[in-house]
């Protein structure tokens, strides 16, 4: 039911790391950057202030009781990592567990930071269903998936493997990660693995008698996972403080001050934009150079005129220099400029959150679980009603209630419904063969004005490692449309990846060959795309396909339909096997029946104060 949970608590203006040691705990330091979504990330390896300039500050980590606590200096607070699983240490989260995990929390929180539970506020809650089926129908059914929507609730699919299908976006409130699980946990533990050997060359053998292998404990398990992110905690919030203030006037100051922070990630998007053209023109030549800023015939350097051209030479090199000094220096200003800008916004917008909740909290009566919402608690989210509204409503659209049958089992079924006319069976019929080739996606009409497919930059790094492995040079591929592939094409349909990767390779190969790797690594998701801008093939408006899709989930059928060659003839819709695995596994008591959740003491309500300066990321 519940996986990744993340808690965060602001106002730590500093470590009480004296206690940390007491406890027993060895803790270490870390550093963490800024991506291009603006979020913080960690940063391993040997990244530096001097070679990776997004690196923001050094922060501190400990695990205690199987939380992940994570201090960011610079923004005085601590992120919990406190996934249901390690913390309760059992595989199958159950609505009944809530009051145990919230106890193991309070004592881990009070032991190692001596704080109260209550000024934690939850930062991330992700819901799943583990579904047990053999591995034969799990690839099928990600091979189903694969036909499904692109996009979907303002996310777009980035697919990094073929064990699994993952939808995000840049600032979105909900992710859609469907994976096999026990692959997953597999690759972590291995990567585990080599990092410890090239640390201490432990041997395998070693290295598994000290950390048994415990992803053998996810074998045929398919997990259906709805990550909610603090932006949707964020908004829910929102909604409780406009429920009880008529005049909205929240939401608007909210609202210009996001304003402010779009115009912020454009002038970072300029930095980024000028940090590339300086990495690029840092692996040019010095000959490229001159060939970009200088006219040709500097280039043909006569013997004659060796001196002359010498000093000429020299002096473009100065130049260059100076240009990438200059650079240097608008991108240290600009950085400066952003994150002071940023850090503003976000103290501007959590400082009057914070204002509105304590005087709705002093003036008004509210409904418990409106309380809840708007003081970020994990039981507002801990429960069947939240589950439905957040992951199970949310997936329908996306997951189909009708079964996936074999394609000529489907038209069979068309053919013999009462209720449609002939025409409409037509339709229907021609509208399940397209998406039976080129997914749901590919057969609506696109409005993007992109002429060939893109990819986000993940992505297309995933595509190039595994060419790379089978020995397929690029470099004589890309953006060479006069280039045969038969070679290539012959490599990869001989590999043993399944056919639906082959598939993803080929025509990731035959759009590099014609516009070259640079041109087709999208920006932005908005940039992404699944079928070209000239389709050889029908498509339909958006508003068709709904019609059509409502028109099939009334007769059963998901509009994603089987190969004519799957050995299965149906497969049941994965949304009603994680509803009905939900009602019989997770959902092993009412909500009535969950203890009402405990407030805090009067001492702590004082908690709720103008915080310190922090940002949240």
């Amino acid at each position: 039911m519940i996986d990744s949970i993340n808690f965060i608590v602001y106002g730590i203006g500093k470590l009480d790391l004296s206690r940390v040691v007491d406890l027993g705990i060895v803790y270490k330091m870390f550093q963490y950057r800024k991506d291009a979504y603006g979020n913080y990330y960690r940063k391993y390896g040997k990244a530096t202030n001097v070679n990776d300039p997004n690196l923001i500050s050094q922060g501190i980590e400990f695990e205690y009781n199987n939380i992940l606590f994570q201090y960011y200096k610079d923004f005085h607070c601590i992120v919990l990592i406190a996934n249901a699983h390690r913390v309760l240490q059992k595989t199958d989260i159950l609505l009944s567990d809530r009051d145990t995990y919230i106890e193991k929390v309070k004592q881990a929180v009070a032991e190692a930071l001596n704080i109260d539970y209550f000024r934690l506020k939850l930062h991330r809650i992700d819901y799943c269903i583990d579904l047990e089926m053999d591995y034969k129908v799990m690839y099928e059914y990600l091979h189903q998936l694969d036909k499904h929507r692109s996009s979907y609730q303002y996310i777009s699919r980035i697919n990094e493997y073929e064990t699994s299908i993952y939808l995000t976006s840049k600032n979105g409130q909900k992710k859609i990660n469907i994976y096999d699980k026990y692959q997953c946990e597999r690759i972590k533990y291995f990567e585990r693995y080599k990092e410890e050997h090239q640390k201490n060359e432990i041997s395998l053998a070693e290295y598994q008698e000290k950390h048994p292998p415990y992803y053998k404990f996810y074998k045929n398990v398919f997990r259906i996972e709805v990550q909610n992110t603090k932006k949707l905690i964020q908004s829910e919030s929102i909604k409780i403080i406009n429920k009880y203030d008529n005049r909205s006037q929240t939401q608007k100051e909210v609202d210009k001050l996001l304003k402010e922070l779009n115009k912020v990630h454009k002038l970072k998007a300029r930095k980024c934009k000028l940090n590339r053209e300086l990495e690029r023109k840092s692996h040019m030549s010095i000959y490229e150079n001159l060939n970009n800023k200088y006219p040709r015939d500097l280039l043909n350097i006569d013997i004659e005129d060796l001196e002359r051209q010498e000093m000429t030479i020299e002096l473009m090199i100065e130049d260059i220099g100076e240009y990438e000094r200059e650079q240097a220096t608008i991108i240290k200003l600009m950085n400066e400029e952003i994150a002071e800008q940023e850090i503003t916004i976000d103290l501007m917008i959590e400082g009057l959150l914070e204002q509105e909740e304590q005087k709705i909290c002093k003036l008004v009566e509210m409904d418990l679980n409106d309380k809840l919402l708007l003081n970020r608690d994990l039981c507002a989210y801990w429960n069947q009603e939240s589950m439905n509204k957040h992951y199970f409503e949310f997936l329908k659209d996306f997951l189909y209630e009708g079964k996936y049958y074999k394609l000529r089992i489907a038209e069979k079924m068309i053919e013999e419904a009462e209720e449609n006319t002939n025409c409409e069976k037509k339709h229907l019929k021609e509208f399940i063969r397209a998406v039976n080739k080129y997914g749901i996606s590919g057969v609506t009409t696109s409005k993007k004005e992109n002429e060939h497919q893109m990819w986000c930059g993940a992505t297309v790094e995933a595509y190039i490692k595994e060419l790379e492995a089978l020995g397929i040079n690029l470099l004589k591929v890309s953006g060479n449309p006069k280039y045969n592939l038969q070679e290539e094409l012959k490599i990869l349909k001989k590999s043993a990846h399944t056919e639906n990767w082959k598939t993803k390779l080929i025509l990731f190969l035959k759009v590099v060959k014609k516009y070259g790797v640079a041109n087709v690594i999208a920006k932005d998701n908005k940039e992404i795309v699944n079928n070209t801008k000239h389709c050889n093939y029908k498509t339909w408006s958006s508003a068709t396909v709904d019609n059509y899709i409502k028109m099939l989930s009334e007769l059963g059928i998901n509009p994603v339909t089987l190969d004519n060659s799957c050995e299965f003839d149906s497969l049941e819709s994965l949304y009603t096997l994680i509803q009905e695995n939900a009602q019989a596994k997770y959902f092993d008591i009412t909500d009535k029946e969950l203890a009402p959740p405990s407030e805090p003491e009067k001492e702590t309500k004082a908690e709720y104060r103008p915080r310190d300066r922090h940002i949240e990321f």
